[in-house]
């Protein structure tokens, strides 16, 4: 997965014979021996796991908040790979997985829903008015016993809905029927309610759980086909409005008595009653729960495991196709260390749960989610699954045969719940045509009165709105919600709208959008920024610009606490915690969007100097320049360029500048150049700058630091890997981020759009090189298109014809600046090697010598290319008349 040693000394001794080079390919998990166990019993099997997730972690290094298109780790040419998908699960679920949560506790906080509320008996009784108890179908469990997986999702789906008929009256619970639970069952059960809107019902919606294996559900990345959904939607069912997903391993075993089927709930109840309600108290973040404490239960109960019909009466073997099947269950490593504590237990994914988590990472991908909800069921083992940006929480496996009173708790619980409580972003409203959820017609983003904030601009000044803002989602065809890929991480969503009521009266009826993320709580928000960079703008006289800046409307910023998020009411302390960050927008166009290289450079001139001057205004660094961030909109039949997405900013700390300027290198160990000793892989404490570890589309990598002395203000390598200067893809001593990187960064985007552009098709053609999962690739194959004339050669062959005169008139000149920037790697890198050799040795005269000339070409570095020589190679005026 990551480079080795010798092709890194290579990179280092000769620069100017640099190859394009990509990972080695994955060869997954070494075969098992599989075997049935009771999922009380955990597996050993996981050295490929450990070996795969250490090796990613060992060959990045240092560079939060690095963003990577996710979609491009995933995917190539012919689409997105399942492969390569589960190597991405396998590597961002990585330590972001809690397990064995108790489920009574699981399904009160995720949920809403408690034992309590479920009814004693059944909606209907027998005629000689004695209680029924409750029933798994007999017929269809004997069938899902007896069959093969692809044949038990029919008896599976049939026994839910057989509770569902007991719980809430037959022919309530299916797509699209209008059936309404009795008067005594609706005064008994389901009190589902919407916190916002103090609305108490019995059930907002006819959701269903049908199997969906002989379909794949429409989406935007991954052609999947869940075992299971649970969708209000009737016909084709999509990944937009699913409201949870599961997966199911089996193979056949014996069937229980069927007087074993029938069960009540009061030993469920009285269970519950004696523990309490979880999540009345709740410790900081930066408390940590020891094992034991707090809602973590780590005794698992022991299951009955059911005969396998591996042979026949005869002996002979049968259902040999089955024997792949594993019935196991991770094994947590809290059970082995009493020293563990919630916050950051090292947890990896079996082969079943890799399964699992696709179809949830699919489901956070799609739609306005703030969480996702899925289960996992071995056999007769479930487990239910809580997905937010933040990591996984799994409870504990019980048996659906033989705890069926668990298996009744679970349907009823997703039966009574609404959209919102399915993890639907608490921010909008969707009217529940026929009792689906299904569409956006009608649908609203509403804020609460004294939740969002106003941006004055006129004097580009918050306050607080008193009023409720509501807003009409305006998606079709051509204006779709987007969002991000990957389950974990600022999962961007954005959403068209346009403004209704009070909002209209402020803002017009222009076309907004609204952009949801989850940046984690150690950030400064973007919408400090963006009042902070147009208040500049304006008082030091550079108003021109202001149209250049996205234009903010309002903003909304929501914590786990106040979004009574489940995490909060798990107790469950993340490795980051994040916040709900929602804003809204004035709609731009993609810059894919342009209709001709005029418009493009347009565009670009605008950004270039808008941010050139926000930084002489505000001393304020974008650091994500991209062409992601990079948008228009056409005023007076100009494109007008915008410069978005400033959440990755930072402001200019002249005393860092200087102390990167003189501080020794600190070069890494070049025979171990793409690894680091475990200790660091998991940190203890997150550093006090943002720490985003999640893949998306513009997608936060976490990439742990290597460092024999722990700064007191840590550096990151921050900014989207195709776009980001060669300084900050390079090993070593993690540079200082300057002006000039975010002016590099132009450069690449310049260069990106001359190579991939396809103007027919408006859209970006794929640079794998400069598109991989690990940052120092990236740089090498950067600093090659540089440096190396044939490498350079073979990727501006790819440009369009039409884009052929910026190529001339603008790359070309620009090239052979940050190609002598580049140029320095090959002087300083023989240096870095002979220092790292005399760290080694303990030559402290030989350190010195070596110090002061690198600290002389970084100086010549850093001045090697400004903005005056950037503006004049293009033929481009500095600034523009008011």
């Amino acid at each position: 997965m990551s480079l080795d040693a010798e092709t890194a000394e290579k990179a280092l001794r000769a620069p100017a014979s640099l190859l394009t080079i990509k990972h080695k390919p994955w060869d997954g998990h070494q075969p098992r021996t599989l075997k049935r166990v009771p999922h009380s019993e955990g597996t050993s099997a996981w050295t490929s796991d450990v070996e795969y997730n250490s090796n990613r972690l060992l060959a990045q290094v240092n560079a939060t908040p690095f963003k990577l298109r996710a979609m491009n780790v995933v995917s190539d040419e012919t689409g997105v790979a399942d492969t390569a998908v589960k190597k991405y699960i396998r590597a961002e679920f990585t330590n972001k997985i809690f397990r064995d949560y108790d489920l009574v506790d699981m399904i009160r906080a995720v949920l809403r829903f408690s034992p309590e509320d479920l009814p004693d008996q059944p909606v209907s009784t027998s005629r000689r008015g004695r209680p029924r108890k409750f029933t798994l179908p007999y017929a269809d469990v004997l069938k899902y016993c007896d069959t093969t997986e692809k044949d038990s999702y029919a008896p599976f789906s049939r026994i839910v809905q057989s509770l569902m008929d007991q719980l809430f009256g037959k022919g309530h619970n299916a797509v699209g029927h209008q059936a309404t639970p009795t008067p005594s069952a609706a005064r008994r059960i389901y009190r589902t309610r919407n916190a916002n809107r103090n609305r108490v019902n019995v059930r907002s919606m006819d959701a269903a759980m049908t199997p969906m294996k002989e379909q794949i559900a429409d989406g935007d990345y991954a052609r999947l086909r869940p075992d299971m959904g649970c969708s209000a939607k009737q016909g084709r069912q999509g990944w937009e409005w699913l409201l949870a997903c599961g997966e199911v391993k089996k193979q056949r075993f014996d069937a229980p008595d069927e007087e074993s089927l029938t069960f009540t709930v009061q030993a469920l109840k009285q269970a519950a009653a004696r523990k309490g309600v979880v999540g009345q108290k709740r410790k900081r973040a930066s408390q940590e729960y020891a094992i034991g404490e707090g809602p973590l239960r780590h005794i698992r109960r022991k299951v009955r495991p059911r005969r396998s019909k591996a042979t026949d009466r005869d002996g002979d073997e049968s259902d040999n196709d089955e024997q792949n099947v594993v019935n196991d269950i991770a094994s947590d490593s809290a059970e082995q260390n009493d020293n563990a504590t919630i916050s950051c237990l090292p947890m990896w994914l079996n082969d079943n749960e890799v399964q699992t988590a696709k179809y949830i990472n699919e489901l956070m991908s799609h739609g306005v989610r703030s969480y996702g909800i899925g289960y996992l069921l071995i056999n007769t083992s479930m487990t239910l699954w809580y997905a937010d940006r933040m990591g996984i929480v799994l409870s504990e496996p019980f048996d659906i045969l033989d705890e069926p009173d668990k298996l009744l708790l679970v349907v009823a619980a997703i039966g009574a719940a609404d959209y919102h409580t399915m993890g639907v972003s608490p921010f909008l409203y969707f009217p529940l045509v026929e009792r689906t959820f299904a569409r956006y017609d009608g649908a609203q983003l509403v804020f609460q009165p004294d939740v969002a904030y106003q941006v004055d601009n006129s004097v580009d000044e918050e306050k607080k709105i008193k009023d409720e803002l509501v807003f009409d989602l305006a998606v079709n065809k051509t204006h779709r919600v987007y969002t991000e890929y990957g389950a974990f991480g600022r999962g961007t969503t954005v959403v068209p709208i346009k403004a209704a009521g009070k909002a209209k009266e402020m803002w017009g009826s222009d076309d907004l959008v609204v952009k949801i993320a989850w940046p984690t709580t150690s950030r400064k928000s973007e919408a400090s920024f963006v009042v902070s960079v147009r208040s500049a703008l304006r008082a030091q006289g550079k108003s021109q610009y202001l149209k250049h800046i996205v234009d903010m409307k309002c903003f909304v910023d929501q914590t786990m606490e106040e979004l009574m998020l489940p995490r909060w009411l798990l107790n469950v302390t993340p490795l980051e915690e994040r916040i709900c960050r929602a804003m809204v927008l004035q709609w731009y166009e993609k810059l894919q969007a342009i209709e001709s290289v005029d418009e493009f450079k347009d565009i670009f001139l605008d950004v270039v100097r808008a941010h050139h001057w926000v930084w002489v205004t505000s001393a304020i660094l974008h650091r994500d320049v991209s062409v992601n961030n990079i948008m228009f909109r056409r005023i007076g039949g100009r494109a007008v360029g915008v410069l978005c997405d400033w959440d990755l900013a930072i402001t200019h700390d002249p005393e860092e500048e200087l102390k990167d300027e003189t501080a020794d290198e600190e070069p890494p160990e070049f025979h171990n150049l793409y690894r680091l000793t475990p200790k660091v892989a998991v940190p203890q404490s997150p550093d006090p700058v943002a720490v985003d570890p999640a893949h998306n589309r513009e997608g936060e990598n976490e990439q742990a630091g290597y460092q024999d002395t722990p700064r007191t203000q840590p550096r990151h390598r921050t900014g989207t890997g195709p776009f980001m200067a060669v300084d900050l893809l390079t090993p070593g001593r993690v540079p200082y981020h300057r002006y000039r990187h975010d002016l590099e960064s132009f450069f690449f985007v310049l260069a990106y759009v001359c190579i991939t552009f396809q103007p027919e098709e408006h859209t970006f053609g794929p640079l794998s090189e400069w598109e991989d999962s690990n940052i120092f690739t990236i740089g090498y194959n950067k600093r090659a298109f540089l440096i190396n004339v044939p490498t350079h050669m073979r990727l501006i062959d790819r440009v369009h014809p039409d884009f052929q005169p910026l190529l001339r008139d603008w790359l070309k000149p620009l090239w052979g600046h940050f190609a002598d920037v580049a140029s320095y790697w090959s002087i300083t890198g023989n240096k870095l090697r002979k220092l790292r050799e005399a760290i080694d040795t303990q030559d402290k005269s030989l350190q010195q010598e070596l110090n002061d000339d690198l600290r002389r070409f970084r100086m010549e570095k850093n001045r090697a290319i400004t903005y005056k020589k950037f503006m004049r190679c293009i033929g481009a005026a500095e600034d523009i008349a008011d």
